[in-house]
């Protein structure tokens, strides 16, 4: 055979391997029941892709069994409605209603532990956001669960559940497909691990569990066929929550409000929300504004580079953000909604830092950036007016245009320059000039997107 002709038949030998080759695989994916996925989340022929059906690690025969695989089932038609798979085992893990409560609690008291609970209502107290009787720890840690049934332990990610689970009753079937959802994101996206600590950023923080939690929401209400209003959720999150005062209220709705609008508004623009869980909100203004978020390139809040953080030998106990949703609610305790939110969405950063002297006085100074003088002039006129009413202060010893000075046991005084507010609660003269001296000398600077 001439040296064309073996050149050839060598080159069929290798397509006809080549071809065995990728049959095979073919075969192989084709024989896995997952059928090749877009980046839109559908298969070749443009529809929705089937997730392949979870496991679980917790197989068992008898009445457990079959409560475990109607669970089973339950996940995979969320994870189904939902376009995504498990892409880890499941574990059903039956408990008590007690058993339930205390894996809550110490997923709150991880969230808010009793000193950062401390630093934060006192912060809230003397800014006038929280009355000062208000005790955090008590609301915080001694709050009672949502779902006495079922509770997604995000600290081990499994799924508790009572032996009794009535996945049948429309109430119980809320919470559980809730929670799967929530246990779903969390094993695709890792979303509690993503999120910033309460003591780096408070602002922040709400923000990305608000759009975790409208995610969750809106999955839920659609795959239910519930109302927001109506869902057993909102109705015991306002049980539970009736006698508290409104910013924590705002704060407990947020995510099943504001959120759930928050991914309905990204939606409609064609932003895929699993794309949101690798660059989640940075601000309360993202949720409140899904403009902002939208915008190109994204809209961030300016962040305060403070110039020290040393005053008077003494290092801040807190140092943190407020954040726009809660200068709103501050705002409502002295307005209409209507009118508190448009000053609040003026805002464009903000810093604060709280001291405690050996004595346990409380130093706090405060500087808020705005839009422009004009919107930093609206925030102050307000705050000014409405002084004693939101910092329990008597008489002014001191008014100018652009400041205004309380000498009470816990001073105050409010300043406005260019475009940005700034106050001071003292007991000491000294600390007072320390503080303003301080936030003179600090500036904002813009954040990268």
């Amino acid at each position: 055979m001439s040296r064309p002709g073996i050149l050839l038949l060598v080159l069929i030998i290798l397509a006809a391997l080549a071809g065995r080759a990728l049959i095979g695989v073919h075969d192989t994916n084709t024989s896995s029941g997952a059928p090749p996925v877009s980046d839109s989340g559908t298969n070749g022929d443009g529809a929705a892709s089937a997730p392949a059906k979870p496991l679980t690690t917790t197989a068992e025969s008898g009445p457990a069994g079959a409560l475990e695989s109607l669970l089973l089932n339950e996940a995979f038609q969320i994870s189904k409605a939902r376009e995504l798979t498990f892409p880890e085992a499941l574990d059903f893990v039956p408990t008590s209603t007690a058993g339930i409560q205390k894996a809550w609690q110490a997923e709150r008291n991880a969230q808010f532990p009793s000193d950062t609970l401390a630093r934060l209502g006192l912060t809230w107290q003397l800014l006038g956001i929280l009355p000062h009787d208000e005790d955090l720890t008590a609301r915080y840690r001694l709050r009672s669960s949502l779902s006495s049934d079922v509770l997604h332990d995000a600290q081990n990610g499994s799924l508790l559940h009572t032996e009794t689970v009535d996945t049948k009753k429309s109430e119980t079937r809320e919470w559980l497909t809730r929670h799967l959802m929530r246990l779903l994101l969390d094993q695709n996206f890792q979303w509690r691990e993503a999120i910033i600590p309460t003591e780096v950023n408070l602002d922040r923080m709400l923000a990305q569990q608000a759009f975790v939690t409208g995610d969750t929401t809106w999955q839920t209400l659609k795959y239910t066929k519930t109302d927001v209003v109506a869902s057993q959720a909102w109705k015991r999150t306002d049980t539970l929550t009736n006698n508290w005062p409104k910013p924590l209220r705002i704060i407990e709705f947020l995510g099943m409000r504001d959120g759930v609008h928050f991914c309905q508004a990204v939606s409609a623009q064609n932003v895929a929300l699993d794309s949101i869980y690798q660059q989640m909100p940075t601000t309360t203004s993202h949720i409140l504004h899904p403009d902002r978020f939208l915008e190109t390139p994204r809209w961030e809040p300016q962040r305060l580079r403070w110039a020290q953080r040393d005053v008077q030998n003494s290092e801040p106990a807190w140092d943190n953000v407020i954040g726009e949703l809660l200068i709103r609610s501050l705002l409502e305790v002295v307005s209409l909604p209507e009118d508190a939110g448009l000053i609040a969405a003026g805002w464009e950063g903000d810093g604060v830092l709280l001291y405690q002297t050996s004595s346990d006085a409380p130093q706090l100074v405060w500087k808020s950036a705005w839009r422009d003088a004009a919107a930093a002039d609206r925030f102050f006129n307000l705050v000014r007016a409405q002084a004693p009413k939101l910092f329990g202060v008597s008489i002014p010893t001191e008014q100018k245009p652009k400041s205004i000075t309380y000498e009470d046991i816990l001073g105050l005084k409010i300043l406005a320059e260019g475009n940005t507010v700034t106050i001071i609660r003292s007991t000491e003269e000294s600390w007072k000039d320390a503080l303003e001296s301080l936030a003179s000398r600090s500036s904002f600077e813009k954040n990268r997107p």
